[in-house]
């Protein structure tokens, strides 16, 4: 009886922590800013691979696969939503941010590069889920802050850390990269208040703290900026 006793006891010890675990998985949870722009700045530059170190998300840096912007964004938001800078973390906890997974019109999530959302590497379509992944719907949600327009510029003192920035370089409607807001630099002037890390620029892995304004300068002023606040993710909508 006693032996009998001490398995039944390991069974529920076990269960118990299986059921913790489970219940981690597709949680509603809400973004840190400070976390998601910290994994930023320590992992911009961080090559991909297998090997010690390296960032173990598939690596979308050729012209074919269309760059490392969103990828990159994406990984951001789940540190901000798990509160973690550690790459191996946030590549073994993003299958707790999969419910679009099961189906959806837009899809945010990566399992791996043969099992993934659209809006999980590709910037115009991360844009595409700020704008309509309401609330109501299962999934990641953003908030809108501010944007250019073709005659006027955004209000770019209500931005803040951990904000999405989104470029439609040639203002034709498709946007063509992401980047996140890392840092402030008040001195500076204009859009060069806002600093951004990103990847995406070809022959580097990444670039951080570079004004806003910078950007657009090498873009010959003709970007449009969006900016969107991640909020939170929550499984099952409202």
């Amino acid at each position: 009886m006693r032996k009998s006793s001490f398995y039944l006891g390991i069974v529920f010890v076990v269960c118990s922590v299986l059921s913790v675990n489970d219940a981690r998985a597709d949680s509603h949870t809400y973004y840190n800013p400070n976390w998601a722009s910290g994994y930023a700045t320590a992992h911009y530059n961080t090559p991909y691979g297998s090997g010690n170190g390296q960032n173990p998300f598939h690596d979308y840096s050729s012209l074919s696969d269309g760059g490392n912007c969103t990828n990159f964004v994406s990984q951001a938001i789940i540190a901000g939503m798990d509160n973690t800078q550690t790459m191996s973390t946030i590549y073994t906890d993003r299958v707790n941010f999969d419910i679009d997974a099961n189906g959806g019109v837009y899809r945010w999530y990566y399992r791996s590069d043969a099992d993934r959302g659209p809006a999980f590497t590709s910037a115009n379509k991360l844009h595409e889920y700020a704008v309509y992944n309401v609330p109501a719907n299962k999934g990641l949600h953003f908030q809108y802050i501010t944007s250019d327009t073709l005659t006027s510029f955004m209000n770019y003192q209500i931005v803040q850390y951990g904000d999405i920035i989104f470029a439609d370089w040639d203002h034709n409607g498709t946007v063509d990269h992401s980047m996140i807001v890392t840092r402030f630099d008040w001195f500076q002037p204009g859009y060069n208040k806002i600093r951004v890390t990103y990847q995406g620029r070809p022959g580097v892995v990444g670039v951080t703290d570079i004004g806003l304004g910078d950007v657009n300068e090498l873009y010959k002023y003709q970007a449009i900026f969006s900016v969107y606040r991640p909020v939170d993710y929550n499984p099952l909508g409202l």
